[in-house]
């Protein structure tokens, strides 16, 4: 065994404040490498969007950020999200946004530790699955939506995990269908809540079947369908009725967009980053379970550990759901096997107030600390894909060099610094933009393939950002109808005909 009476008596007295590690370790990361949040493009164009309707007091309903789809219908599924970063970014600039989304991110390993500790499990186990489970999340720590499903997937595991020991249910049943009304304006992931719900009612519904005649036996089946119908129902209550059922679910079933989106694709386990090591950390600590002969697993356990794992292995950006499934179930199947008391999951520890009290001082520490001594803390989403010097001469000569061609990934940058003085060609709404334009006429352009100059000609395209080195700029020398005006680190610009 692992631990003794006396290592059991001090696991007894209380949650310990190794959780509130785990959030400041996050925290100090950030705290050193404060560009870390905006490593996705995507945050420019959130911000645009959040600004843009504190300006015009309404939802958008159609994009204003491009030229190639200028005016055509557009659904702003993540719109409460980028309400608030605006909000945030207007009290504090970017400094602020960075900080919240770091705390919001934070929070997810430190919650699976506190809730760990409290229902039994060893302080050391419950910390080092909630450190994996951070590692993972580092692959995904942008100040975007996405950090909300995490947050709220991990909050929903942990109501349906409490629902059938309850005293009052019908709290938690309805706790869960306003986290998913919540859920369903901040980002489109509230899917995955509703893939929970249903791993959870499934295994109760065969638990129940298989075991036997016991009282109420079927009774917890029925709570998880209560909650189930609940996280349904307060989905509808987002300014764009089904249509954003309709969205979401068209997102997930385009295949094609892992032709083009690295976040879809499957997991290259050779790619040697420390997140996907992680991910083979904990799953050879669940397949360990078997050699040790732990305890049997519940089998909603087995189940939600098999679905989304079915998830993980298809698109990357999914790993961290399945560590958010895998990493209470493993510590508290090890617990039992080291300290072997089986009181993992089945009596919660008192002390938890000290532990949230602590993250909570960390918190408002944190935010000030930013706000009076991050002067290092990033003030602009440009300097990491497009530089200062590129943004002044697309400002400088805009009309010169509009309508512009860019690389995708420059285009959230592009619309959260130089809009609207510059409409992009694309920016990272992929699903927006649709598989007939970014593989019939975007990725033949950006790499020179046959015919890219009518996709040009077609868009009446007179200047191109690019990266150096990219085979559309040797492309566009190679023509004689386009001159190089700038080029740097980051960046070149080309612009159609001889440059003055």
């Amino acid at each position: 065994m692992w631990t003794g009476p006396g290592d059991r008596a001090s696991r007894a007295r209380g949650v310990s404040l190794l959780p509130v590690l785990l959030m400041a370790c996050h925290l100090a990361v950030v705290w050193l490498q404060p560009g870390l949040p905006l490593g996705d493009a995507d945050t420019g164009w959130h911000l645009a969007t959040g600004r843009l309707m504190w300006a015009e007091g309404r939802i958008p309903d159609e994009d204003p950020f491009s030229h190639t789809r200028a005016g055509a219908p557009w659904l702003p599924h993540e719109w409460l999200f980028q309400l608030c970063a605006a909000g945030l970014e207007k009290i504090g600039g970017l400094r602020l946004v960075v900080a919240a989304c770091a705390l919001l991110l934070a929070c997810v390993p430190m919650l699976t530790a506190w809730q760990l500790e409290r229902r039994g499990v060893d302080r050391r186990l419950a910390f080092a699955s909630g450190f994996l489970l951070y590692v993972s999340m580092l692959m995904h720590a942008y100040a975007r939506p996405h950090i909300v499903t995490y947050l709220f997937f991990a909050i929903l595991w942990w109501l349906l995990e409490d629902l059938p020991r309850a005293g009052r249910p019908a709290i938690l049943v309805a706790g869960a269908g306003a986290l998913s009304a919540l859920w369903a304006n901040l980002h489109g992931g509230f899917v995955a809540g509703w893939l929970l719900v249903g791993v959870f009612g499934s295994g109760a519904l065969f638990e129940g079947w298989r075991g036997g005649p016991r009282p109420g036996r079927w009774r917890e089946a029925g709570w998880y369908a209560a909650a189930g119908l609940a996280c349904a129902a307060g989905t509808l209550l987002n300014p764009h009725g089904l249509g954003l059922h309709r969205m979401v679910f068209h997102i997930l079933l385009d295949l094609e967009l892992t032709r083009y989106c690295q976040e879809f694709v499957s997991p290259n386990f050779k790619s040697g980053i420390a997140s996907l090591r992680a991910f083979e950390i904990m799953l050879l600590a669940l397949l360990g379970l078997g050699a040790a002969r732990g305890p049997r697993m519940r089998f909603r356990d087995w189940l939600a550990i098999s679905v989304f794992l079915v998830i993980a292995l298809g698109t990357v950006r999914h790993v961290i759901l399945w560590m958010l499934v895998a990493a209470p179930i493993a510590a508290r199947a090890w617990n039992d096997v080291l300290v072997g008391d089986g009181a993992s999951g089945e009596r919660a520890v008192a002390g938890g107030a000290r532990a949230l009290g602590c993250a909570s001082g960390l918190a408002v520490a944190w935010l000030a600390a930013v706000m009076a001594f991050g002067s290092h803390f990033p003030r602009t989403v440009v300097g990491r894909r497009i530089s200062e010097a590129t943004v002044r001469v697309l400002e400088g000569r805009a009309a010169e060099l509009m309508p512009l061609f860019n690389q995708d990934d420059f285009g959230g940058d592009l619309i959260g610094a130089v809009w609207p003085k510059v409409r992009v060609f694309v920016d990272g709404r992929a699903d927006f933009y649709g598989d007939e334009f970014m593989i019939g006429e975007y990725l033949p352009a950006i790499n020179a393939g046959p015919g890219f100059e009518r996709v040009l000609d077609k868009y009446g395209v007179r200047g191109v950002l690019l990266a150096p080195a990219r085979p559309l700029g040797a492309a566009l020398e190679a023509t004689g109808r386009w001159s190089l005006i700038h080029r740097d680190a980051k960046n070149e610009i080309w612009v159609r005909g001889r440059a003055p």
